[in-house]
């Protein structure tokens, strides 16, 4: 972790301590995410782990049995994407526009999904453990265990 990045983290910790609340603390994660980002991407490069796809439009892209371990995929556009059997453990998938994505038996672990849209996405058998859900929306997911969450299901499922 770079002087920066240790900077702009302990910074959202004392905002998120300071004013409290779910908002101000998706506010804060969120714009760390922008502050510590180094531009590296590249929307053309393949499937791999620690790709950088921040604002890549990969609506509909079949990455089916991907390893995006570690990968950036912050704002990115992923709507129909196929990511079943997936590895985005560890990946920054900050405010991603993941609707009706399917994630079925996708590895989510410790994976920042801080803000994103994930409306009528499949997660069924996805594994989320340690991953940070906080102001994910869910509305018509099938979470995990086959639930469908109900419109208005946000940073979990109702």
């Amino acid at each position: 972790m770079t002087f920066k990045t240790s900077l702009a983290r302990t910074a959202v910790l004392v905002v998120a301590a300071f004013f409290g609340g779910t908002s101000i603390l998706v506010a804060a994660v969120v714009l760390w995410a922008v502050v510590t980002h180094e531009s590296t991407t590249d929307c053309d490069a393949p499937a791999a782990p620690g790709v950088d796809w921040f604002e890549c439009d990969k609506s509909g892209a079949n990455l089916s049995g991907a390893d995006l371990s570690g990968a950036f995929l912050g704002w990115a556009l992923l709507p129909g994407a196929n990511l079943s059997g997936a590895n985005l453990s560890n990946a920054g998938l900050i405010e991603a526009d993941l609707t009706n994505a399917d994630l079925s038996n996708t590895d989510l672990t410790r994976a920042d999904l801080t803000g994103a849209n994930l409306s009528g996405a499949n997660l069924r058998g996805a594994d989320p453990q340690r991953a940070q859900l906080l102001g994910t929306d869910f509305s018509g997911a099938t979470w995990f265990h086959g639930q469908v969450c109900a419109e208005g299901s946000i940073g979990s499922c109702n």
